[in-house]
């Protein structure tokens, strides 16, 4: 994989009040994914039934722009505040993949003549924001907010499946189509905020908001003759309170209510055949969960330490999760897929500690227990799983205007509709340097320090056992130089993060 990664970024500060911000950000991605998988297929007695094997050649590439533009207003009062931000992502991908199976015998010789394939997949996304903020001063201590924020999905994708036959490919037009998505969202929201107390001795701390959404999309899928349109609208209320003791030692409770709208992959229908045997596609049917969540807390600072648990419980339903199908000729086809709902509820523990001047660490840890219940697609979809992660970050400053970070993640298995996921465990280590009096950094970042993130699923039914693994390339070493023309420099220009997705 090759990347290559632009950033511009302009701040226009013209008094104090006033702020401009003006971001473009290029990407341009080259992929050369190579693949041969070698299938041995048995008798229930573990005689020799077939084998084959499958080389996949594929090149994809992908260019990506974002513009975003931002405004800020402040005023004499604080708590009287304006902004708005508008920001736009056209996106183009190709994906072209050969693809060579070969029958062979049980000595690994060749049976008969190859059957070849290709697949071709074009796309066409964007995504565009709009969203405005304001606040404004309610009697002494108060302050009512309310915005407006807008989003435009687009998607057309285009796949061919070709089959080669008499000495040329041919479309097989019953595995290729074109897909058509766009939706818009439209949401509001009001919220006060307050407290009880003097500015500098709050007693009690307290914010009450609604929000309300309203969805359009629409879709069509070629060769399925699917047409679609959902229009759906949702409340979404939060509330948080918080007790203090003092400044630094209080408790908190609060509830939400959020959504997680399917993205356009998880829609797309199209099903990728690299591994014949275990295929994977989008749902254009997926709909969107919600999300209702309560949790309690405790906070506590001290000198040189600060220390938070909160205790949770998660109600979601018309949850995405994968979900495995096992064709009679033993191929399992992977897609997302709404299950009923799903309960989580557990504890989280963090700690920050600055034991000398030149380190410091962050440490959490969480127990939860997690139920999806999937009687909805199976009566046999009831999984009951706990599960615990921790991390540590460790801060070194070495000398003046270094930094060096070591973090260690674990997370053991989660609860999947039909199993569970396997224990994912890691160490990513970076350094960066300040450099010409705080206006530039030099940062390099190595994840994934001793190769071991790896994924894979467990999945159990009345009718199968399907195990999986996978490790990809996932330790990578990242250099990154950034260098600001105005007076302070900026450490978010140095976010240049490695996705192992």
């Amino acid at each position: 994989e090759i990347t290559h990664n632009l950033k511009f970024n302009l701040d226009y500060n013209p008094n104090k009040k006033n702020s401009y911000s003006f971001e473009v950000i290029g990407n341009i991605d080259d992929q050369h994914n190579y693949e041969r998988l070698v299938t041995l297929i048995e008798t229930q007695a573990d005689t020799f039934n077939a084998k084959n094997s499958r080389f996949s050649d594929e090149l994809g590439k992908e260019k990506a722009l974002e513009f975003a533009f931002g405004y800020n207003k402040k005023f004499e009062d604080k708590r009287q505040k304006f902004s708005l931000n508008i920001s736009a992502s056209p996106n183009t991908e190709t994906e072209n993949t050969s693809i060579t199976t070969q029958s062979l015998l049980k000595d690994d010789n060749f049976l008969g003549s190859p059957y070849l394939q290709k697949t071709a997949n074009s796309q066409g996304s964007s995504v565009s924001n709009f969203k405005v903020d304001y606040s404004h001063p309610v009697l002494k201590r108060g302050a009512l907010e309310t915005g407006y924020k807008a989003i435009l999905r687009l998607t057309d994708a285009d796949f061919k499946n070709k089959l080669y036959q008499n000495n040329e490919y041919i479309i097989n037009t019953k595995s290729s189509s074109t897909f058509n998505f766009q939706e818009q969202v439209h949401a509001g929201y009001l919220q006060f905020k307050s407290y009880v107390g003097e500015k500098d001795s709050i007693k009690w701390k307290y914010d009450i908001g609604l929000r309300a959404e309203q969805v359009y999309n629409e879709g069509k899928v070629k060769s399925q003759n699917i047409a679609f349109a959902r229009n759906y609208f949702n409340f979404f209320p939060t509330a948080n309170l918080a007790y203090f003791l003092n400044q630094d030692d209080f408790f908190k409770i609060s509830f939400t209510r959020r959504i997680n709208r399917p993205g356009l992959g998880q829609l797309n229908p199209f099903v990728d055949i690299t591994d014949s045997l275990n295929p994977h596609s989008g749902n254009p049917n997926l709909k969107p969960e919600l999300i209702n969540t309560l949790e309690l807390g405790y906070n506590k600072e001290y000198k040189q330490s600060s220390f938070s648990i909160n205790a949770f419980y998660r109600y979601g339903t018309n949850i995405i999760r994968q979900y495995i199908s096992i064709a009679p000729n033993g191929v399992a086809l992977t897609l997302p897929t709404n299950f009923g709902n799903s309960t989580t509820y557990g504890t989280e523990v963090m700690a920050s500690v600055f034991p000398t001047t030149f380190w410091n660490f962050n440490a959490s840890a969480s127990v939860f227990q997690q139920h999806i219940d999937g009687s909805n697609v199976s009566a046999d979809i009831s999984n009951d799983v706990m599960s615990w992660y921790g991390k540590l970050i460790n801060n070194f400053s070495l000398w003046k205007g270094s930094k060096l970070q070591l973090i260690a993640n674990y997370n053991s298995p989660t609860a999947t509709p039909q199993g569970k996921s396997v224990p994912i465990y890691n160490v990513d280590a970076g350094f960066q340097q300040k450099l010409f009096n705080n206006k530039a950094a030099l940062g390099i970042v190595l994840t994934d320090v001793f190769n071991t993130q790896r994924k894979g699923v467990r999945a159990y039914s009345s009718e199968f056992t399907y195990i999986r693994d996978f490790k990809i390339d996932t330790r990578a070493i990242l250099v990154t130089f950034a260098y600001s023309f105005g007076i302070k420099f900026k450490e978010e220009l140095l976010e240049n993060k490695f996705s192992n997705d």
